[in-house]
């Protein structure tokens, strides 16, 4: 079996996919470098937009935590197990996330066959390649998504925080 080897590079993202030409081609299938091209760029941007959402939301939600940040910094918690619990948090999140991409994957799957007129399949046992590279976009997600509102929620001051005097700016946010 010939296999090629296409490296696509995404800035500082390398994603490398091995297809197997021989295969499509005794299957009758022709692979088109453009489809992937537009799948691969397409879904990064998603998770790019995705990870800025995420920031927004978990950083909307700081007032609403502060009082948390503040009592547990009352009663001895170190600015690093705050940090780590909220990024714990974060991967948490993403992994549902990815979980419930996996599954919504699997139902298109037969869809986008039909679409590319290919046969391809998402398996996690038969191709090691895959759990590594999701494994690794989950990693990163979670340390960039996770890191800035970990960082802005342990930063208050508990004293401040109790009582009351935390404003929108304070908390990270600006005013116009």
């Amino acid at each position: 079996l010939s296999t090629t080897i296409l490296m696509l590079k995404f800035g500082w993202l390398g994603l490398l996919l091995s297809i197997n030409t021989s295969i499509l081609w005794a299957l009758g299938g022709t692979f088109n470098k453009k489809y992937l091209w537009v799948f691969g760029l397409t879904g990064f941007f998603m998770l790019v937009i995705a990870s800025f959402n995420f920031i927004n939301l978990a950083a909307a939600q700081i007032l609403n935590r502060s009082k948390e940040v503040g009592v547990r910094k009352v009663l001895g918690s170190m600015r690093s197990h705050l940090f780590t619990q909220f990024i714990v948090e974060t991967g948490v999140i993403a992994a549902l996330a990815v979980g419930i991409a996996y599954a919504l994957a699997q139902l298109t799957l037969p869809f986008v066959n039909n679409v590319l007129r290919e046969r391809l399949t998402v398996s996690l046992v038969d191709q090691w390649q895959l759990p590594v590279f999701i494994l690794s976009v989950w990693v990163v997600l979670v340390i960039i998504s996770g890191t800035y509102p970990a960082f802005l929620l342990t930063r208050f001051q508990p004293v401040a925080v109790l009582k009351g005097k935390l404003s929108g700016r304070a908390a990270g946010g600006f005013s116009l």
